[in-house]
């Protein structure tokens, strides 16, 4: 699967996405730090459903929301008309303006190979500032209900890129990332003080009992 096809994907499901993804992440608590940024950035931003918890934990800054999906931007902007949302595409956004904190929920295991997870990781680090952090989450597959789906992976050319269904419109691809995996990335990416470690529901777990890992990282 392409990441092309990802996208038409996620722009078909847009609607009942919206409507089952409101609630925040237990996850985000290890950001709650970052509600006295003076910026931040929602790589992927989904619905916006991010902004939501920020402004309610005391977040003042400036906000801006991009994501790769025009049938959930439009979702994310009748959910949240006072903040700013933007169409574009990862692989290709640096924003002019800098920010003191970018979050990355939930976007990186959907790109299909290496080069592209990089390629977003150094935007990432692009569009921070000096000093800022990022905060980023990945699904853990590595949990007994999804080995069959790494398994099965393991026969192809893409070992851990993973197709889950969803809504029962076929399969999404999942990369199945290890902790070292994303520790390599993110420092090949330029970033330091780089925590990864995997979580369920806002505390850290063993990686078989984790819904996702969890990065801490600074430009």
């Amino acid at each position: 699967m392409s990441l092309r096809e990802n996208l038409i994907g996620y722009d078909s499901i847009a609607a009942q996405w919206d409507a089952t993804r409101k609630s925040p992440w237990g996850e985000f608590d290890f950001a709650k730090h970052l509600f006295s940024a003076k910026s931040i950035l929602d790589a992927g931003c989904g619905n916006g459903r991010l902004v939501s918890w920020l402004r309610e934990g005391g977040f003042t800054g400036k906000y801006l929301g991009v994501d790769s999906s025009g049938e959930l931007i439009q979702k994310a902007q009748q959910n949240f008309p006072a903040e700013k949302f933007l169409h574009a595409d990862l692989l290709s956004f640096i924003s002019k303006e800098k920010f003191s904190a970018v979050f990355c929920v939930a976007v990186l295991h959907h790109l299909p190979d290496a080069a592209s997870r990089l390629q977003v990781l150094q935007n990432l680090y692009a569009n921070l500032e000096a000093g800022g952090e990022l905060f980023l989450t990945t699904w853990n597959l590595w949990q007994p209900r999804y080995y069959k789906y790494i398994l099965k992976s393991f026969f192809t050319r893409n070992y851990r890129n993973c197709y889950l269904p969803l809504f029962g419109k076929g399969g999404r691809l999942i990369h199945a990332f290890t902790a070292g995996e994303l520790l390599r990335l993110l420092e090949k990416a330029g970033f330091h003080n780089i925590q990864v470690f995997p979580a369920n529901q806002g505390k850290r777990a063993r990686v078989w009992q984790a819904r996702n890992l969890v990065v801490l990282a600074k430009r």
